[in-house]
This record gives structure tokens, C-alpha cells and sequence, in this order.
């Protein structure tokens, strides 16, 4: 359980209660040498389902700080350990709170600082050809000829069968054939199935928690998925509502340069009957788009705060919570992988603001990619590219040059993923 500071201040109190309180300790639990504290992690990426049990591994018996935490699914092995640093181990509590927040008992925790995952078909894959290399019949020269035949190109192939043409004789030839295939043969027995490949590829990839079996578009991509209800609950967009008329919401925004986010909040806006959940929507792609663009702040929380024109503090949570890791120094990064992430959940999210039909272009400016590159990622959280049809094109104002450099990108269930590639095969 974590607490922040605003959850400790609580409701208003009456100056004698707060003063009988002050004068209240917190008790601060000992634990004894025989028995494990509670651990704690951080989790980037996806989460282990709920039901997963973790178990405490001791990687060295005589020395209690070596363990780790273990846990598995039926594909999956996930691991929480401890790496070694050259910072300063910090100490961690669990708080024990009581029904008015009010904090009554500290129990220390051990902190692990790195959490792994593993495809239990691909680690067995990977055993498996390590014991098979290991029982190999035959000598370094006669291994290497047998791989070259079966993997080499055309002319080491070649190569290798004019050199054994010198040494065997052609009748002879039948049987190594034979024993080439039997090995590959061997060894690809431990390869992964595709539906194993599958659950690989989906948990892989930098999308928001996607619902394969949705029968719905909109149940493919969950909301609360995206954004959890108790941080939808936190942004507050009555400010932009008061200043509707002189156009001030504009400055409030956490990113203001953003096409999609001030067209269609301009339009929302001048709408008597304001949506509110399109409108927190529209705020929080402003709030992705900002932290995108300002994701070198990370190690300066109160830097990137001001960055993201000061947005509560359960939301920034969120963001160091989904897009951030922690390197091997302590401190908090945006890798590669992650920005693409961000960058899927800007688009899902513009997908339901537009009802799962949106122009690619015109995300492609905002986030100052190429178009190619949006193409892949609208590809890779399951829409179908499409070219606007005569109807839309005209309600868009677009003539038919302009036309041409726009595409849009549709969402429909079933989803269509990219298929994994595959070299091209050799005549």
C-alpha cells in the first residue's frame, strides 16, 4: 500500500483533535531474522495476472539477501530480483493505515529493483538446442559441413560438396542427405507452436491491454484499461469549460500544439451540452502528447511537473508508473520501446475520441513522426489502413491531390495484427 502526502492530511480536523493526534507515534514493526519481509517492485509493461503466485528463491542459502521472487503462468515465468547498484540502497515501509487514512504502523519492506519476464517455450527452445549441441556426433570439421549444408548459401554449399566429393563416394551421398534432414529435424522439435508464438508476439507488443476475443470494437480497448478510473476521476476540466469564450482553455492545456486535441475541443466547447468524458479524454492525449515531448525530465519530477502545466499528482503517478523504468543507477527513463508505447495510447485514444476512424496525417504532425512510421504503429495496435471515399473526402474539404497524402486509419474486431516477417526464401 502506498500513501502520499495528501492522503495522509485527510478531512479538515478540529485544532484539539489534530493536537491530541500530533502528540500520537507511528509504531514501526520489527521483524525477526527467521522470517521474510513484505517485497516490493516496480512493474514496466505489462502485469502478471492477478491470480499469479510468486514464491521466495534463495539464490544462495547462507545469504539472506540474495533471494528473489518467482512467479508463473501457463507460458509465462515472471521474476523480481535484485541487481547490483553503485547507489545507495534506499529503505521502504509498508504503511498500515486505518479506515480514516490515518497511518498507525510502518512495516519495512525489500525493495527489488529489477522485474523480468520469460517465455517458458522459448527457454525451453533454448535448452534444448544447448543440449543438442553438446551431443553432436563427429568431428569440428564434419559439424561444420553439416551446418553448411543445411544453412549455408548456394556456393558454400557448393563448396562443402565438391570438398566431399574428393573423400566419399556418390553412393554415399543418399545417406548423409538423409542424416541432414534427421537432424533438423531434432533440433526443431522444441520450437515454440504458433499459438504459443501468438501469446508471445501479443504481450510484446507496446499496446494498451487488448481484448482478442472483443465482439465489439469498443470493448477491444477498455478505457479504464488505458485510463484508471480513480485518475479519470482526478482531472478537472472546469477550468476550460469557464473559459470557453475568450479561448483561454487553450494555455491550460498540457500541450498546446497539438491539431487533433484544439479542434475538436474547440468544437466540443461550443456545444451547449458539453461532453465531459470527451473532454477529460482530450486532456489527457494533451497530457501523453507533453510527456512525450518533455520525456528527458524524468529524472526531475519537479521539472516535468511544470512541463506538464502541473497535473494532480495520482496522474503523474500514472504516467512514471506505465511509461517509465528504472535504470540500473536508481533513476527513472523513457526508453525506446516505451516511447512507442506512449505513443499507442495516444492513438487508441484518438481512435475512440473519433469514434475509430482517424486521419493518419494528421497524428503523424502532431507527434512529429513520419507517416510511414504512423502507418506501423496504427498497424500494430490492429486498424486497417483506408483511403477516404468520395463522401468523406468532400465533407473534409479535402480536393483530390490533397486526398492522396491522406489515409485513415479504422479499427474493427476482429483486430488485424502484422504477421511476424520472414526472410525472403532463396531460389
Amino acid at each position: 500500500m502506498a500513501v502520499s502526502g495528501g492522503e495522509l492530511k485527510g478531512k479538515k480536523r478540529k485544532s484539539g483533535e489534530s493536537h491530541k493526534e500530533s502528540k500520537k507515534s507511528i509504531q514501526v514493526l520489527s521483524l525477526k531474522e527467521s522470517s521474510l519481509p513484505p517485497f516490493v517492485t516496480t512493474i514496466s509493461g505489462s502485469y502478471p495476472p492477478e491470480e499469479t503466485r510468486f514464491q521466495p528463491v534463495h539464490t544462495d542459502e547462507k545469504k539472506t539477501s540474495d533471494i528473489s521472487l518467482v512467479g508463473r503462468t501457463e507460458r509465462v515465468q515472471f521474476e523480481a530480483k535484485n541487481k547490483p547498484t553503485n547507489n545507495v540502497e534506499s529503505n521502504y515501509c509498508l504503511a498500515i493505515a486505518d479506515k480514516h487514512g490515518r497511518v498507525k504502523k510502518l512495516v519495512p519492506t525489500r525493495y527489488l529493483n529489477t522485474f523480468e519476464r520469460q517465455v517458458l517455450a522459448m527457454r525451453e527452445k533454448d535448452e534444448h538446442m544447448k543440449k543438442q549441441r553438446g551431443v553432436v556426433a563427429g568431428t569440428i570439421m564434419e559439424q561444420r559441413a553439416n551446418l553448411g549444408l543445411a544453412f549455408g548459401t548456394k556456393k558454400n554449399q557448393k563448396a562443402i560438396m565438391e570438398e566431399s566429393a574428393n573423400r566419399v563416394k556418390a553412393d554415399a551421398l543418399g545417406d548423409v542427405k538423409d542424416q541432414l534432414v534427421s537432424n533438423v529435424q531434432k533440433a526443431t522439435e522444441a520450437l515454440p507452436s504458433q499459438e504459443e508464438l501468438n501469446a508471445y508476439q501479443a504481450q510484446d507488443r507496446p499496446t494498451p491491454p487488448v481484448h482478442m476475443d472483443a465482439e465489439t470494437v469498443e470493448d477491444a480497448y477498455k478505457l479504464e484499461d488505458i485510463i484508471p478510473k480513480e485518475e479519470m476521476s482526478a482531472i478537472y476540466i472546469k477550468p476550460f469549460l469557464d473559459s470557453a469564450e475568450d479561448k483561454g482553455w487553450s494555455k491550460m492545456l498540457p500541450y498546446r500544439h497539438s491539431v487533433f486535441v484544439n479542434e475538436r475541443f474547440s468544437r466540443l466547447l461550443s456545444i451547449e451540452e458539453v461532453d465531459h468524458k470527451r473532454a477529460k479524454l482530450l486532456y489527457y492525449i494533451s497530457l501523453l502528447e507533453a510527456f512525450l515531448f518533455s520525456r528527458r525530465a524524468v529524472t526531475d519530477r519537479d521539472t516535468l511537473r511544470r512541463k506538464l502545466a502541473d497535473p494532480p499528482e495520482i496522474l503523474m503517478d500514472g504516467l512514471f508508473k506505465r511509461f517509465t523504468q528504472t535504470t540500473a543507477t536508481g533513476s527513472a527513463q523513457v526508453s525506446m520501446r516505451q516511447v512507442d508505447r506512449i505513443m499507442c495510447y495516444i492513438i487508441v485514444l484518438y481512435l475512440i475520441v473519433d469514434n475509430y476512424s482517424t486521419d493518419i496525417l494528421t497524428l503523424a504532425n502532431d507527434l512529429n513522426i513520419k507517416v510511414m512510421k504512423a502507418n506501423e504503429l496504427f498497424k500494430t495496435v490492429g486498424c486497417r489502413i483506408m483511403s477516404y471515399s468520395e463522401t468523406q473526402r468532400m465533407a473534409l474539404g479535402l480536393n483530390k491531390t490533397e486526398a492522396k497524402n491522406h489515409k485513415r486509419a479504422v479499427l474493427k474486431v476482429p483486430l488485424e495484427f502484422p504477421k511476424p516477417r520472414r526472410g525472403r526464401a532463396r531460389n
